[in-house]
């Protein structure tokens, strides 16, 4: 599941493998499994023309934008949809690829990223503190003893 918020747009990679023993035509695309009701669905319609060949039994990797609406309104509900590659005549190939988006608030996410902001920011070292307290003293001449400088960085 994807924790999106309104007018964000996702990169989703996926993988697939063309298990066939022919080649895909040019004008294949990637977009919404036709049974997908897309009448609440808070997304913008996917619609990704595949540039490259895809040979039979190969492999292939993709970047999918997801844009999610900017009307869409945060809740805890989970809305479950397919891609599916079709071809140029919009006949559907292969197997469904599920997905799963939530879409919450704009705080929830901004307070997860300070989170792990602070919990990736190491405590300097006592060493690092006396080193910056004697640049502040010596260098920049501020404070009026070392003293007083060491400990106005080991407080911030």
């Amino acid at each position: 599941m994807i924790e999106v918020i309104p007018g964000q747009v996702v990169i989703h990679d996926i993988e697939i493998k063309n298990n066939t023993h022919w080649g895909w035509k040019q004008g294949v695309y990637l977009g919404l499994d036709q049974s997908v009701n897309q009448t609440n669905m808070p997304i913008e319609l996917v619609n990704m023309p595949i540039e490259n060949k895809v040979e039979a039994m190969e492999n292939l990797k993709l970047s999918v934008p997801i844009t999610i609406l900017d009307s869409a309104e945060a809740s805890d509900k989970i809305f479950e949809f397919s891609l599916r590659f079709c071809g140029p005549k919009g006949g559907e190939i292969g197997e469904p690829i599920p997905m799963k988006i939530k879409i919450i608030g704009a705080k929830k996410v901004v307070a997860e990223e300070l989170l792990k902001v602070q919990e990736e920011k190491e405590k300097p070292s006592h060493l690092e503190l006396v080193k910056l307290a004697v640049k502040l003293f010596d260098t920049e001449k501020l404070g009026q003893t070392f003293n007083e400088c060491l400990e106005v960085v080991t407080l911030v």
